[in-house]
């Protein structure tokens, strides 16, 4: 009996990223990120309609699950590329530390500062890394995923809107 909620919420899930990703396509702006809009309607459908993020979740977990195998493909790209990454390892080395330790340290250092609780510094630590990444990181340092999921996205809708005017002006595309 809980099957056609599960799927339905999956389904719901589904096509509102397809209309989310159709509505990035046509107006192309950063702020319009299918995944963050995606998470706006969804919880816009469930605010309507009076249904539990618990009973969503049933069927929205589902869609969450997914995402571990599909970080996974992304491997498939760096293979290709694996020439270049050889070539310029250590320059990338060095900048992924560099920015996973400042983005897993001031985000949380900010929030103590302004007085977030505990929970939230643990969310907030791992946003620098992929959504699926964060939530189970989260999940291991005693943060909320859901919360590090929404870390996560804001953390690069910021980026892809307040840094691609200064890369653009640096050459950087």
């Amino acid at each position: 009996t809980h099957l056609g909620p599960t799927l339905g919420f999956a389904v719901i899930t589904v096509l509102l990223f397809e209309a989310s990703r159709a509505l990035a396509g046509r107006f192309g702006h950063p702020v319009l990120n299918p995944t963050l809009v995606t998470i706006l309607a969804v919880i816009g459908v469930l605010a309507a309609c009076g249904v539990p993020y618990s009973d969503y979740m049933r069927g929205g977990g589902l869609i969450a699950w997914l995402l571990g195998p599909a970080t996974v493909a992304l491997g498939v790209p760096l293979a290709r590329n694996l020439g270049a990454i050889a070539r310029d390892g250590l320059a990338i080395i060095v900048s992924l530390c560099a920015g996973a330790l400042t983005a897993a340290i001031t985000g949380p250092c900010v929030l103590a500062a302004f007085g977030g609780s505990a929970v939230l510094e643990r969310a907030m630590a791992p946003k620098a890394a992929t959504t699926p990444i964060a939530m189970a990181v989260a999940h291991e340092i005693g943060g909320m995923p859901s919360l590090a999921a929404i870390f996560a996205i804001a953390g690069g809708v910021t980026v892809a809107v307040a840094a691609r005017p200064v890369l653009n002006r640096l050459g950087i595309r």
